[in-house]
């Protein structure tokens, strides 16, 4: 047999949530409280999938923001996975682009719980009495691999072979996304997986779009917390129904945080008395959680500092407060292009660079092998050295 089996009691339509981009442990603008909403965020889906009672929960990568979350983190993830395992719902997941490490991942850490699977190109098979659903999984993939990385899926069991496939990624794909900001191109990624498949969910772009390609639904379920200021201020999660067929259902979360932005012009003459109408003009006292403001400042250099726009704002009800300040001669803001581009951090950097190169296959393993923090420094240059052995026995 390949792969997994997942049996579900009922004969009922199978009711399955997907999310991803969770983001859980990120101190956006290095806030501890905004650290707590990416995790009040993750709760409320698990609440979502506890009261629709659905047959499982799939996690379509970066549900942490960094390879290394912090304790406190992990422990607060566990205790809502458990919840679900409290539920008899599985979890399954792959792994994103902001928590993969070079070896040993986060699911096969936390995995040890009953109730997470991580999947793979062979099937994880989900069902009843009546219905059931194969679903595949592919972890984020590093630029530098994708050319020669084997994305064929495998297929099912002919007792199988009857229900609707299903498969999860983590990678910028047009559509749905507009082109220029892409990666890979849909129709190319179908025709690699060597099998016909009937829904392709994707995570790593933050908002809830949706395309068809080649008669096959492709979506993205959206970040469930903002993780830039300019994303979108509704975050969902998709619930799919499995009977024949895979239908789809967005659910909005009401709990993320929201966020107030505001551009004020200077002029030479502004003072701090002139833009109070414009910081009032933001509404801070809402029955919703107090708002994060991200104010954007331009034109002339005045002597108005941003400490005190940050202290008016926040003894107004504003939660956090993050002030940008263009003013002057600068046209880049170097903070705000740190904390708000999407780069995915200096893994996906170097993991790009490296894309650009054609690399033999002994690189690309020492590559990995410097930059594990599993391995003991004082072993690279014992391991690295046989990788080169290897490479040169081969080549003989």
């Amino acid at each position: 047999m390949n792969g997994r089996i997942i049996e579900r009691e009922g004969s009922s339509p199978l009711k399955i949530l997907t999310t991803g981009d969770n983001h859980l442990g990120k101190r956006q603008y290095k806030s501890n409280t905004r650290r707590q909403d990416y995790m009040d965020s993750f709760r409320e889906v698990i609440d979502i999938a506890i009261e629709q009672n659905v047959d499982a929960v799939v996690n379509k990568g970066d549900l942490f923001d960094d390879p290394e979350p912090n304790v406190q983190t992990v422990m607060n993830c566990t205790e809502e996975i458990v919840r679900l395992e409290d539920h008899d719902i599985p979890f399954l997941a792959i792994v994103g682009n902001h928590e993969r490490k070079q070896s040993t991942q986060w699911v096969d850490l936390i995995g040890k719980l009953s109730n997470i699977y991580r999947l793979s190109q062979e099937p994880t098979i989900l069902h009843n009495d009546s219905y059931g659903i194969c679903i595949y999984g592919i972890d984020a993939i590093r630029k530098y691999e994708w050319e020669s990385m084997d994305l064929s899926l495998t297929t099912p069991e002919p007792k199988f072979s009857d229900y609707p496939r299903f498969t999860v990624m983590h990678e910028l794909i047009s559509p749905p996304i507009q082109e220029g900001i892409h990666d890979y191109e849909a129709e190319v990624i179908l025709n690699r997986f060597d099998m016909e498949i009937d829904l392709l969910g994707l995570s790593d772009y933050h908002e809830p779009i949706e395309a068809v390609v080649n008669d096959i639904p492709i979506y993205y379920s959206g970040a469930t917390e903002k993780t830039k200021y300019n994303e979108p201020d509704t975050h969902s999660v998709v619930i799919l129904t499995v009977a024949k067929d895979i239908s789809k259902e967005r659910v909005e979360l009401t709990e993320s945080r929201p966020f107030k932005v505001l551009s004020i012009d200077f002029e030479e003459t502004t003072t701090f008395a002139d833009i109070i109408p414009e910081l009032d003009s933001v509404s801070l006292h809402t029955d919703e959680k107090n708002p994060v403001v991200v104010v954007k400042l331009s034109g002339a250099d005045t002597g108005v500092p941003t400490n005190r726009i940050r202290d008016y704002l926040s003894e107004n009800g504003a939660e956090i407060v993050k002030v940008y300040d263009n003013r002057g001669d600068s046209e880049v803001n170097i903070d705000e292009l740190s904390l708000e581009t999407d780069i995915h951090g200096l893994e996906g950097a170097i993991d790009k660079s490296l894309g650009d190169l054609d690399l033999s296959t002994e690189t690309v393993q020492i590559n990995e092998k410097v930059r594990d923090l599993e391995v003991p420094k004082t072993h690279i240059r014992s391991q690295t050295k046989d990788l080169v052995e290897e490479g040169d026995t081969d080549a003989n």
